[in-house]
């Protein structure tokens, strides 16, 4: 029996874009584009129909923007992979983009293979960063700490760091657990445990928390 490939949504205000990221997906069997919207309400509208395997969303849109469409679309389906693809450069928009429920984010200067990677990353349950996009992170956040460096840290232990790091590269916690000798469950109770320390919402959110204070190297 042929194996069914993945369901996605595509939310971009520009009909070139969605027409030649459906081709490219449909050509290299990544998956099966299901539905498309232009708009952030739109996008809310396909939830409605059912929930797809992984969205790509761009930021930037008429009538409701991909911030607050990913914010209520999370309120909907918690559970719901988002990947943005976006030519944003505003540092604040990264921050909004991570803590509101992303699970990657790339820019639309990517090439095909980053972009499929990317796609498989948080189709497997991984997280995916452009590693453009780290680097103007690691680099804004350095300033940050330069100019202010009288807030405590949360300190993290060698394992925490270790799976930590692994997040960045787009592993799930099966491929994790793996990597490190332990139990997937193990592995989740790691995150679990950073996530209250750090006061962290989202496993997106806890990467960019070790990337803010340098915990990691990329």
């Amino acid at each position: 029996m042929k194996e069914s490939l993945p369901q996605i949504v595509i939310v971009d205000d520009h009909d070139l874009f969605r027409d030649g990221v459906k081709t490219l997906l449909e050509l290299n069997s990544v998956g099966q584009v299901i539905a498309e919207a232009s708009d952030g309400l739109e996008f809310i509208d396909t939830l409605k129909q059912g929930t797809p395997d992984i969205v790509l969303m761009d930021i930037e849109m008429p009538n409701m923007n991909g911030i607050e469409a990913l914010q209520k679309a999370m309120e909907i389906t918690p559970s719901l992979k988002v990947l943005v693809i976006s030519m944003f450069t505003d540092h604040q928009y990264y921050y909004d983009i991570m803590t509101s429920g992303a699970k990657g984010f790339i820019f639309k200067t990517a090439n095909k293979d980053e972009l499929i990677n990317a796609i498989k990353s948080v189709l497997k349950g991984g997280t995916y960063f452009s590693s453009s996009l780290l680097q103007e992170m690691i680099i804004k956040y350095q300033n940050e700490k330069n100019e202010n460096n009288t807030k405590e840290e949360v300190q993290l232990n060698e394992k925490e760091i270790e799976i930590i790091s692994f997040m960045v590269d787009g592993l799930s916690a099966k491929e994790i657990a793996e990597k490190t000798h332990l139990s997937p469950k193990t592995v989740s109770n790691y995150k679990t445990l950073m996530l209250e320390k750090t006061g962290c919402k989202n496993a997106v959110s806890l990467v960019v928390y070790a990337i803010k204070h340098q915990l990691i190297e990329i």
